[in-house]
């Protein structure tokens, strides 16, 4: 069914790496949440007059959120669709992030007020008049909610939209606030002395406001700074370092700018004897390569290194033991030894965990460390450090050591 509305509404649905195809998915995905909750709303708002149930009226009002927060996606997404100008080189696509935000909210504000009403119904119960036609029209309200999580799941996979996918969260916990609405309202058919709507109403509420919570987190966190999907990654570095002329990577980022507008940049290694014009054509086909296969702009930073000096290799080989000592040491890099007349300089750089980077005692100590066991094997050395932390990798031993 989700595959045939697309169809319908969005040629080329299959070719997300379109950027307009990916905007018209997002929106086709916005239309169809406002026509299914305002559905919802006429009909709960409705079912709750009648029934005099505050459950069912909250689940009306939390659907009215839901249409609104549609219409901020459908908004976002068509903002974000706006080509990059003098004052946004970058584009505008982290407006769908600030749209994500936005519906979060909204959510939020949504189950606070629910969950005052909900606590007035428990103080002050008031007779709710359930029938059994009620009660399945109810009940049908629900098929639609997990079919419309459904079909903002399957298009949220498939365009890797936190918006969309934030919004099939939304509505399967909608299922689950729904359910227990619904068993309220049964239970209430038969026995109507016994007041729950209520507390029905609080449970509902507190689903809403948990989902709020969760979406803020999620959708602000790209706008923050997050580390970009492990395959990602995987898939970029697997690229990079596809020729056996490429010894190496390290300093490996990507910036965010939205979901099909990312950069990133690479250090590559590469023995210094090799021809530069061959090496700057490999660097060229990994760029292009990594756009072709991720969409992802890469820039290529080229590091000869020296695989022919003794001292160099055993010396980096000492020096690797000495690294893998530690757990708070990720990997480090740049090995280079520049020989003078009186000492020898010693330069790399480490790169640390977070909490150790973060933590300048930690750091220092580390360094001072390290310095005194190559100083050991040398007195000559002069070892210059400098520290970095990964960006890419919550923790990783794929960089080259």
């Amino acid at each position: 069914m989700t595959t045939l509305i697309m169809k319908l509404f969005v040629k080329d649905y299959p070719h997300i790496a379109d950027e307009t195809t990916r905007k018209k998915c997002g929106f086709c995905a916005g239309v169809v949440g406002i026509i299914t909750n305002v559905m919802l709303v006429i009909l709960k708002i409705i079912i709750g007059t009648i029934t005099n149930s505050v459950a069912i009226i909250a689940e009306g009002v939390n659907n009215l959120g839901d249409a609104a927060s549609s219409v901020v996606t459908l908004i976002g997404f068509k903002l974000a669709g706006k080509q990059a100008d003098d004052d946004h080189p970058f584009g505008h696509e982290r407006i769908e992030y600030i749209a994500g935000l936005i519906v979060s909210l909204l959510i939020l504000i949504v189950g606070i007020q629910l969950i005052v009403q909900s606590v007035g119904k428990i103080l002050h119960p008031q007779k709710s008049d359930f029938t059994i036609i009620t009660t399945v029209i109810f009940g049908s309200s629900l098929l639609i909610k997990i079919w419309r999580g459904h079909f903002y799941y399957k298009v949220g996979k498939h365009i890797q939209s936190a918006t969309v996918s934030a919004a099939a969260q939304d509505a399967f916990n909608d299922c689950i606030s729904t359910t227990v609405v619904l068993i309220s309202s049964i239970i209430m058919l038969f026995y109507p002395n016994i007041h729950i709507d209520g507390y029905a109403g609080v449970i509902v509420s507190a689903f809403i406001i948990k989902t709020g919570i969760d979406l803020i987190k999620e959708t602000a966190d790209p706008l923050i700074g997050s580390l970009p999907e492990q395959s990602l990654v995987d898939s970029i570095i697997t690229i990079a370092t596809a020729n056996p002329k490429i010894l190496g990577y390290h300093d490996f980022m990507i910036h965010c700018y939205g979901p099909s507008r990312m950069f990133a940049s690479i250090h590559l290694e590469f023995d210094y004897r090799e021809n530069i014009l061959e090496i700057h054509d490999i660097a060229d086909n990994v760029e292009s390569e990594t756009k072709k296969q991720t969409g992802v702009n890469l820039v290529v930073h080229l590091d000869p290194i020296d695989m022919t000096d003794p001292e160099t290799i055993k010396l980096k080989e000492q020096v690797s033991r000495i690294v893998s000592e530690s757990e708070n040491i990720i990997s480090f890099h740049d090995f280079r030894v520049v020989k003078g007349p009186t000492h020898t300089n010693v330069l790399f750089d480490l790169v640390l965990s977070l909490d150790t980077h973060n933590d300048i005692d930690a750091k220092k100590n580390i360094v001072r460390y390290i310095t005194d066991q190559i100083r050991l094997i040398n007195p000559k050395y002069n070892v210059i450090i400098k520290t970095d932390i990964n960006l890419v990798y919550k923790r990783s031993n794929n960089e080259t050591h």
